[in-house]
């Protein structure tokens, strides 16, 4: 994935461990802080900034790969080398979640 090299995944995995802890992707971003808070009192509902709980160095991590999809949509000659010997499906993935992400990126920041 675009944002992600050596230096984020070896300083995730540092900072986690195994991450098939976690069942969902909703558990491990819970785990890192990167869910909104919320304040609900009978029918009002209040959504809030990143609640900013657990693993702050692996959080940091995160977010700072995140911000390469500020970026349009592309793959580098750097990523294409890493693809390679990946089977195509796999590649797929990669290619529709880079679209998504900068996509909601955009529509967050735009």
């Amino acid at each position: 994935m675009r944002g992600v090299r050596l230096l984020v995944a070896a300083g995730v995995i540092a900072e986690l461990g195994d991450l098939t802890l976690f069942n969902h992707p909703r558990k491990l971003m819970s785990y890192l802080g990167l869910v909104q808070s919320e304040h609900s009192s009978g029918g009002k509902r209040h959504l809030g900034a990143i609640t900013k709980c657990g693993n702050g160095r692996a959080r940091r991590l995160i977010v700072e790969g995140a911000h390469s999809y500020r970026y349009q949509a592309n793959i580098s000659t750097e990523l294409q080398k890493r693809q390679e010997g990946l089977p195509k499906k796999i590649i797929d993935i990669a290619w529709k979640v880079q679209l998504r992400l900068c996509k909601r990126y955009k529509k967050s920041h735009c």
